[in-house]
């Protein structure tokens, strides 16, 4: 009798397919194993541990993993120190079997992934195969005994597999290509047959259709506070401009006002609308803010220094004639001074507390001009929490003029009641929006808005608003959850929730909780893309991860709404909490790994034009280890001279510290600390703190041995004889 799914001829009395697994509709399948011997087709998951010095951790891994499939009516056909081999539909012939052998290997490879065998000092190896076929299913001495030869090609599979990667045949993938995505690969299985075996790589588990969830929604009890925005940005056409800061915790919903009040303004919003958003290395480089918002406006991200440069210079001799610009500056100055920011550097010496000055003048009077050349010009700069002090003392002095131009500034920061209150001495026009919890019936029209096919029962939504504290975010999060494990069952066209369920405690458990829900290829690129920044390419992340199911992977975190496409192979994490959580599922050797992988590939991408990300490298390779000690210290350094020639001392100062921090243990010889001391000390002078600079340039003639013959290099700037207590004879180099 011909098998209707492949043609395969079998035994008229065989119930299933012995090539495909297709079960025969004139077979019934028994509700238990007979006590007799008999042949049926099942599927065989093999899980192969190898590696060196892993011997400790491997039982509880297999453990976990005996538990897992047990769960799941997978039968434990064998168990040894590094092999577990798993059948299902032996014990209880089923028509499934193979859709519930690849669903329990996915959640056995969740299980491996986060295995750490570096705890136990070693590095593990495990691999995963799976085949569908006959297997004698026979009594022995009262237990049940698998065998045939669909138990050695599991094997053959697992044997061909890389680490953590799951390897299916040809006869398998045909029983699940509905339910998981698949992805053929090179080798094959039993070459000695005439017709070898195709294999394939297991991938992530196609979901069923969740509830549409409505991405693009109408924004929730923020309309207030969405009009107070719209406001101020039609005043701009008045002449008069002003200062707003949104503030909240994280989730409340700062980024989504600010883009809901733009959209809302449509035409009537201003021409010039610049963002740019503080990252957390963003402390390490002088007025960041501004470079980013410059490099929108000229849309230059990324090009080398020279072009932008070139861009800046047509666009302010133009700006001069249409606009009279006034200040002392000439305008090769200023073009300089802003061309500095990208590390351009400065064609002649300056001193160190004039640039910073003049740069703030620069900076205002190129935004001066740009408001009124435009009649109104919007700067938003969010997560100003992380923003480095140079930019905040620009941004300060630039407030003082928004009463008299067209000028806006809009902040966005979690909730810092110190930073509200220096903003709030600095401008005319200040108005701070601080956002409050959605109520009750703000989180029912979130819902409704967000699912609109989803009818929760009662106290439900109570249940919400207690746990997540009217926080968007949150609630957001937690429905998408429910989505994703299945947590809405479906009634017709509606889907619903009908009993109480588990929530998550704080709004980063509930964060947690998602990327859980995740396959092991979505969350690596999930946790490799938090250490490459908020917004990273797909090609970089390609190029790092080299996996095959990346693009896959990126596709369906952007189906799930935890990243967001901006457009030419960009994506940005819909929510820094997002970033955050998946940061901090890393292990520390991860990090380090990862934090070093980045950096080297912005080397490599940059080559000979490093000096504009300088700060960018420093922050990676700090976190990379020791094995990223030397081209930190390295680049902290070359960081800390530009801070200097960028009249940022105080930054400086930071790097300089960091540097000899980052060089205990023997990574810096006692010369090199003399050095690094001695700038430490030009730094305190040209911040004021007198006493500081005289302690660190003693340590420095300290570590080289002599007071009276020491030499310690000193850029101009301070005359440290002047200084009481300072030895006279210290010299330049």
């Amino acid at each position: 009798m011909h098998c209707p799914a492949c043609g395969t001829q079998g035994p008229t009395n065989a119930r299933f397919c012995y090539s495909c697994g297709q079960s025969r509709p004139e077979g019934p399948t028994p509700a238990h194993l007979p006590d007799q011997d008999m042949l049926v087709v099942a599927t065989v998951v093999t899980v192969m541990v190898s590696g060196t010095h892993v011997a400790d951790g491997v039982p509880a891994l297999l453990a976990a993993l005996v538990a897992t499939a047990t769960e799941a009516e997978g039968l434990i056909v064998q168990q040894d120190l590094d092999r577990l081999v798993i059948a299902f539909g032996a014990l209880d012939p089923r028509d499934d079997h193979a859709v519930l052998a690849v669903t329990t290997t996915l959640a056995l490879q969740a299980i491996i992934e986060s295995w750490q065998p570096e705890s136990a000092g070693g590095d593990g190896l495990v691999r995963l195969g799976i085949h569908s076929g006959p297997v004698w299913a026979e009594r022995r001495h009262g237990a049940l005994a698998v065998a045939g030869t669909t138990l050695h090609h599991a094997w053959q599979l697992a044997l061909q597999a890389k680490n953590r990667q799951i390897l299916i045949s040809e006869p398998t993938c045909r029983l699940v290509r509905e339910q998981v995505h698949t992805a053929p690969v090179p080798q094959v299985l039993d070459r000695s047959i005439e017709a070898p075996i195709a294999v394939y790589e297991l991938g992530a588990r196609r979901l069923p259709s969740p509830p549409a969830w409505q991405t693009h929604s109408p924004l929730i009890g923020r309309q207030r506070e969405c009009e107070q925005v719209r406001t101020m940005a039609a005043q701009l056409r008045g002449g008069h401009g002003g200062v707003i800061a949104i503030t909240g915790e994280a989730g409340l919903g700062k980024s989504r006002l600010i883009a809901e009040a733009k959209h809302d303004l449509g035409d009537d919003a201003p021409s010039a609308w610049l963002e740019a958003r503080a990252q957390a290395w963003a402390t390490l480089r002088p007025n960041g803010l501004f470079a980013d918002a410059l490099a929108a406006l000229f849309d230059v991200t990324g090009e080398p220094p020279l072009v932008i440069q070139a861009r800046l210079a047509q666009h302010m001799h133009d700006r001069d004639h249409q606009v009279p610009c006034e200040s002392e500056l000439p305008y090769a100055r200023r073009v300089a001074l802003l061309a500095h920011l990208f590390g351009v550097p400065l064609s002649e010496p300056s001193d160190v507390g004039a640039v910073g000055d003049e740069t703030a003048l620069a900076l205002a009077m190129f935004l001066r001009q740009e408001a009124l050349h435009r009649n109104g010009l919007v700067l938003v700069f969010d997560d100003v929490q992380w923003a480095d002090e140079v930019s905040l003392a620009t941004l300060l002095s630039l407030m003082m003029m928004t009463s008299d131009i067209p000028l806006l500034i809009v902040l966005a920061y979690r909730t810092d009641v110190g930073l509200s209150k220096r903003l709030n001495t600095a401008a005319n026009w200040f108005q701070e929006i601080v956002l409050s919890p959605l109520n009750s019936e703000e989180i029912r029209a979130l819902i409704t808005a967000r699912l609109p096919a989803v009818h929760l029962s009662s106290g439900v939504t109570e249940e919400l608003l207690v746990h997540t504290a009217g926080n968007p975010y949150y609630i957001e999060e937690v429905l998408k959850a429910l989505v994703e494990s299945g947590g809405l069952p479906s009634d017709g066209d509606m889907w619903m929730t009908t009993g109480r369920f588990s929530l998550p405690k704080t709004v980063r458990e509930a964060a947690m909780g998602r990327l859980g829900n995740l396959t092991p290829p979505q969350r690596r690129s999930l946790q490799v893309a938090s250490v490459i920044g908020r917004t990273f390419t797909a090609a970089m992340l390609r190029d790092l991860l080299v996996d095959a199911w990346q693009d896959l992977a990126l596709a369906e975190l952007t189906r799930s709404d935890l990243l967001v496409s901006i457009g030419d192979g960009r994506y940005v994490f819909r929510h820094n909490l997002t970033q955050e959580v998946a940061y901090a599922t890393l292990t520390e050797t991860e990090r380090a790994h990862w934090h070093g992988a980045v950096a080297g590939w912005l080397e490599r991408q940059h080559g000979h034009h490093l000096s504009e990300i300088v700060e960018l490298l420093a922050w990676h390779y700090v976190r990379a280890g020791d094995g990223g000690r030397p081209q930190a210290l390295g680049y902290l350094m070359k960081a800390a001279e530009r801070a200097m020639q960028q009249g940022a001392p105080q930054t400086a100062l930071h790097h300089w510290q960091d540097v000899l921090a980052l060089g205990k243990d023997h990574f810096l010889p006692d010369a090199a600390r003399a050095r690094v001391l001695s700038q430490i000390g030009e730094a305190f002078l040209l911040t004021g703190q007198t006493d500081q600079a005289v302690g660190a340039y003693q340590a420095a003639l300290v570590l080289l041995g002599s007071a009276e013959q020491a030499v310690v290099q000193r850029k101009p700037g301070a005359d440290l004889a002047t200084l009481e207590g300072a030895p006279n004879n210290v010299k330049n180099m």
